[in-house]
């Protein structure tokens, strides 16, 4: 956008600094310039229920949502060879239904491998499908697994889940004594996925887990669901202290739209859009917009009051505007940050 459209487009939303969030108090020229805005940036929800199907990419149509990681959830079984041969199979069948869905509406969407891939699909007026896989559970002790789900289509790897497993420790287990981190076969896996180029992602982690891991790792992390504990006190928040050292080397932390990560239960009053974007706020006041995405949980709980689901995501957009960050700020948020980590850690693969 040149200087003269970048100053008649801040001319433009300037009032929305005045007024609330409420599209019936901003004029349709101011409207229609924020729908164009929204429609220029890249999109991108780092997390979202693999379920998805024809009325979801419908309504990503609708809501102007270019990307998606379909994330597939496997659960926590026992630490036995049967077991871990039992969740491969589910987590590979999971994949495989992804691919297809992509693939059975080809002038809406395709399934994706690659950072550019995005791009270029919005370009086509087509959604990207991205696969992320939730729980390292699902690779046992079997350090080979980590090239077969990236070869199956797999993008990012969180290394635990609601329990603590082979690779790490989870903040949702509270039955060890103490918090054992990451261990020596996770750190082996932190390395694997450097080596193919698999995105690490910390959501769940336990604290020592989250900090080892970014010591480990070569290429930047993500945080795929995630909200500020100075906000909102739930264990699975991050502290400030773990968002700076997120950020510091390079990582982006992806914010939830799941209700009880964004306000205290006792608040007594209904999440909404405007919970998001404090959380934002507050990330991006303490360790700055780069660092900033957005992992909605939609279809997997995510969901408040004027973000629901993907058909009204603008407002989200509408309301980072009305608090003064501009087009390519938002943008960043939205899309920009999440393909910067995918691209550096796309750019390590093959290297030693």
């Amino acid at each position: 956008m040149g200087h003269r459209a970048a100053a008649l487009f801040l001319s433009l939303l300037w009032p929305l600094s005045a007024v609330g969030c409420k599209s019936d108090r901003i004029s349709p020229e101011t409207m229609e310039q924020i729908r164009q805005a929204h429609g220029r940036m890249l999109t991108v929800d780092g997390y979202v229920g693999a379920g998805g199907g024809a009325r979801f990419i419908s309504l990503m149509k609708a809501g102007g949502l270019d990307a998606a990681f379909f994330v597939v959830s496997v659960p926590q079984g026992e630490p036995t060879p049967e077991a871990y041969s039992a969740v491969r199979a589910e987590a590979l069948g999971a994949i495989r239904r992804i691919r297809r869905m992509a693939g059975e509406r080809p002038r809406l969407m395709s399934f994706a491998r690659a950072p550019q891939d995005a791009y270029r699909l919005e370009k086509e007026g087509r959604h990207a499908a991205y696969i992320g896989l939730e729980n390292g559970y699902a690779l046992g002790t079997d350090l080979s697994l980590v090239s077969e789900y990236h070869k199956e289509g797999v993008r990012y790897l969180a290394l635990c889940g609601n329990s603590s497993n082979a690779i790490c420790d989870s903040v949702f287990d509270q039955s060890g004594s103490e918090d054992g981190g990451l261990s020596d076969f996770g750190r082996r896996v932190v390395t694997e996925c450097n080596r193919v180029g698999m995105i690490i992602d910390v959501a769940g982690c336990s604290e020592r887990s989250v900090f080892e891991a970014l010591d480990a790792s070569r290429a930047p992390v993500i945080v795929s669901r995630m909200a500020a504990r100075a906000l909102c006190g739930r264990p699975e928040n991050f502290t400030d202290e773990m968002i700076r050292a997120v950020a510091k080397r390079g990582g982006v932390i992806m914010v939830s739209f799941e209700p009880e990560r964004l306000v205290a239960r006792d608040r007594g009053t209904r999440a909404s859009t405007e919970d998001v974007a404090d959380h934002i706020e507050h990330i991006v006041k303490i360790a700055g917009i780069d660092c900033v995405g957005i992992g909605s949980g939609f279809g997997k709980g995510g969901g408040v009051s004027g973000l629901r689901d993907p058909g009204e995501i603008m407002n989200l957009t509408l309301e980072l505007l009305r608090r003064g960050l501009g087009e390519y700020e938002v943008e960043s948020i939205w899309g920009g940050n999440a393909m910067r980590v995918f691209k550096e850690a796309d750019g390590l693969a093959g290297e030693r």
